[in-house]
């Protein structure tokens, strides 16, 4: 596991544990932007990935679901340290 990879998982179950988990898509519906990171992603574009999250993640903040809001950044992050990376 790579240290990316574990600050997700630490930034995932952190955000799942302040918001109560259950509620993790109860203020929005953003499934269908989801699958168009998880699509960007699967096609190794992941500029369209993070074009893709921040609406996701604006979304997730106004509507106070804050474990979503977590995990758009976790994913921020991870494509961001991609980028940079390469």
């Amino acid at each position: 596991m790579t240290i990316q990879q574990r600050w997700l998982a630490v930034i995932l179950a952190a955000g799942w544990l302040i918001g109560g988990g259950a509620r993790l898509g109860a203020a929005g519906n953003r499934d269908a932007a989801w699958a168009k990171v998880d699509a960007a992603v699967a096609k190794g574009l992941p500029q369209t990935a993070l074009a893709e999250l921040e609406p996701i993640y604006q979304g997730a903040l106004r509507d106070k679901a804050y474990p979503e809001a977590v995990k758009a950044l976790g994913r921020r992050i991870v494509l961001e340290g991609g980028v940079a990376g390469r």
